[in-house]
């Protein structure tokens, strides 16, 4: 938010609370659906860790790479274009 290429603590808050009301709409919708509930509230959160875990890895993988640095828009644009999905 602040252009300091750095997620401040105000900023972590912000983005894990939008990803906490993301989960709690997709619950919603699970419900809706008729799935099964425990296997729902079991696979929220395996697939969330699993998914920041190879994130990480990813991202510590490629930051040693020429030309990534110039490419730090995407993360914010594909945030953008899923919550746009996510409203579709």
């Amino acid at each position: 938010m602040d252009n300091s290429r750095t997620i401040s603590g105000k900023e972590a808050f912000l983005l894990g609370f939008v990803l906490a009301l993301d989960v709690f709409g997709a619950g919603i919708g699970a419900v809706l659906l008729d799935y099964s509930i425990i296997l729902t509230s079991l696979s929220f959160p395996f697939m969330s860790g699993l998914l920041l875990i190879i994130g990480i890895y990813t991202g510590f993988t490629l930051s040693n790479r020429k030309g990534i640095q110039q490419m730090g828009f995407l993360p914010p644009c594909i945030l953008i274009i899923l919550g746009i999905l996510n409203l579709l």
